[in-house]
């Protein structure tokens, strides 16, 4: 009820929702889709020329400017847009009629007399609608041949398209010999790209190959460390210089005279009766004996 009685400049709040509902919903079908906003322009404007059979040289490459969209909306406008035309059509068709038309009444004429055919159980229709390839083919566009009328050929092998376009939508009909041909060299004119295409994308995968394969070698983390061996647990560390002093015999006692034989590592001669078969204990004494007498033959040195 409150919609009723509150009245805005003598206008109820009703009034005014029946009006901002109409111009949202015309301002919102004029946004595009968030899906179709992220699309590459001419994968778009290919789709839309599944169904118009229109898509020129000049606009491929170029869709996302300025200039093809401009293009574009003057032949297929917005239907506000078609709406005001057809209104305006009404107010400025009998000046239509009166000036421009009996200018342009001749060159009408000369059309209708030269593009009108009889065909026998259906009457006079326009020659183009025949698909008469011997009269209006262009082979620019996989027609058999060049039609004989050279003027009449219809733009952007709009005639050609027209009949493939009949053609899928009505698979029985017999389109006759000349018919069969276009079919035929579309046929092999599409297998020629999927040809071209493979091709391409081997030489493409081959030069991938090639240039991977000619990169210089470049060695891992791991493959950089160098290696190291595993020491054994039994042998005990060498100090620098005294590998005769290990690997050949005694070990050398104290320099002060009060040091002893140790054990024998290398497999030569010792009075301490220690060999390398003595185990970790062995190895661990052998080797605090070493430090000992490396750190204390100072005064006396090595005893060989």
């Amino acid at each position: 009820s409150y919609m009723f009685w509150i009245t805005l400049y003598d206008r109820n709040l009703l009034w005014y929702l029946g009006i901002f509902s109409t111009i949202f919903a015309v301002t919102r079908s004029l946004v595009p889709a968030p899906l179709e906003s992220n699309l590459d322009g001419d994968e778009l404007m290919a789709r839309v020329a599944e169904h118009s059979h229109y898509f020129p040289d000049s606009w491929r490459g170029k869709c996302n400017t300025h200039a093809v969209r401009d293009q574009f909306f003057s032949i297929f406008k917005f239907k506000v847009q078609l709406f005001c035309d057809e209104i305006l059509v009404v107010l400025l068709a009998p000046f239509v009629l009166c000036v421009s038309m009996p200018a342009a009444a001749e060159d009408m004429l000369r059309f209708i007399r030269e593009h009108t055919v009889d065909v026998e159980g259906i009457g006079s229709v326009c020659g183009y609608s025949l698909f008469d390839f011997g009269r209006y083919g262009d082979e620019r566009y996989a027609a058999p041949k060049d039609g004989s009328e050279v003027d009449g050929r219809t733009e952007q092998g709009k005639m050609e398209k027209s009949f493939l376009n009949f053609k899928i939508n009505h698979p029985d009909w017999d389109c006759g010999e000349q018919g069969n041909t276009f079919i035929a060299k579309i046929c092999a004119f599409q297998e020629q790209q999927l040809e071209e295409l493979a091709m391409q994308q081997q030489e493409q995968l081959a030069a991938f190959h090639q240039s991977h394969s000619a990169m210089p070698f470049r060695p891992g983390v791991f493959e950089t460390i160098p290696e190291v061996a595993a020491a054994s647990p039994a042998t005990p560390p060498r100090p620098p210089g005294n590998d005769a002093a290990v690997d050949g015999g005694e070990l050398p006692g104290r320099g002060d005279g009060e040091g002893g034989d140790g054990p024998a590592i290398g497999g030569g001669s010792g009075t301490g009766g220690g060999s390398r078969g003595g185990g970790v204990a062995g190895a661990a004494q052998a080797s605090q004996q070493l430090l000992a007498a490396s750190s204390l033959g100072g005064s006396g040195g090595f005893h060989h």
